[in-house]
């Protein structure tokens, strides 16, 4: 449990169906090498892994699939790797952990989800070998863990949102950013004569529909239907199509209020901000 392992390998290779248990100790992979590589069983506990340009754990089937990986993380530091806990295959069950320096905390590789248990109570970055809108990152569970749990994307312009299943049950995914801007708004408005504004949304490669809001501002505000005739925004906002790309969006506003305000829009989708735009106005 004390000791220190360092090796340009690997420090740690777990064979084909072999059971390991780690309780303490440290264990580097020198560069560019893994530390742990696990293609048996595994479990860890308080110990500290490093890899520099390499796997802090690395999960993985030896080659041709022919035997699964399983790890439990307990406890433990994944720290100043590029990837912490490396996915690869078979299966991963993270209890607790702790991350720093790494380039990600967590990846993925193609179709893979990690099971995060609600004993979890750190932030984690992770990345995929496939992002895209929608894609799992977690295994579904019940409860409101999911929803609670401080997962950030290290995949550029994806954030981590979450998702329910037809059973209740909840996970984390990815949903990618929206571009959102407001045009046309004058900077000062006279109250007996509404402004026009147009908002454009712009989501290349996003899927499905989100709610386009302005907050509290929703009353204030009409939105242009298909026909051209304006009408009440609902009041927690109108459902736009995410799918395609750029989309361009009618309003007008009847401030209540008289001085300096400011509009923000924005698009959101599983309780999760996909993009925001704010225009000041008197």
């Amino acid at each position: 449990s004390d000791t220190n392992w360092t090796s340009a390998e690997s420090a740690v290779c777990n064979w084909k169906n072999s059971k390991m248990t780690i309780t303490g100790g440290t264990f580097t992979g020198t560069d560019p090498a893994d530390a742990i590589v696990n293609n048996g069983e595994m479990h860890i506990a308080n110990a500290t892994v490093d890899a520099k340009n390499g796997s802090a754990l690395k999960n993985q089937y030896l080659s041709g699939g022919k035997y699964s990986a399983s790890t439990e993380i307990i406890s433990g530091t994944f720290k100043d790797s590029a990837k912490g806990i490396d996915l690869q295959s078979g299966s991963v069950v993270l209890k607790n952990a702790e991350f720093s320096g790494n380039r990600a905390d967590i990846y993925l590789n193609t179709g893979k989800q990690i099971t995060i248990e609600e004993t979890f109570n750190h932030n984690a970055t992770v990345a995929c070998a496939d992002p895209g809108d929608g894609r799992q990152l977690t295994t579904a569970t019940t409860g409101e863990d999911p929803k609670n749990l401080n997962l950030t994307s290290a995949n550029e312009d994806y954030l981590v949102g979450y998702k329910k299943t037809a059973d209740g049950k909840e996970y984390r995914c990815l949903s990618k950013k929206v571009g959102v801007t407001i045009n046309g708004l004058k900077g000062e408005i006279k109250a007996e004569d509404p402004a026009e504004f147009t908002v454009t949304l712009t989501h290349e490669n996003s899927t499905g529909t989100g709610i386009l809001t302005f907050g509290d501002k929703n009353s204030e505000i009409e939105y242009k239907d298909k026909n051209g005739a304006y009408q009440p925004m609902p009041k927690d906002g109108r459902e736009v199509d995410l799918s395609g790309n750029n989309k361009n969006y009618e309003f007008r506003i009847t401030p209540k209020d008289a001085g300096e305000q400011k509009l923000t829009a924005a698009v959101v989708r599983d309780d999760v901000k996909l993009g925001t735009a704010d225009k000041d106005y008197t």
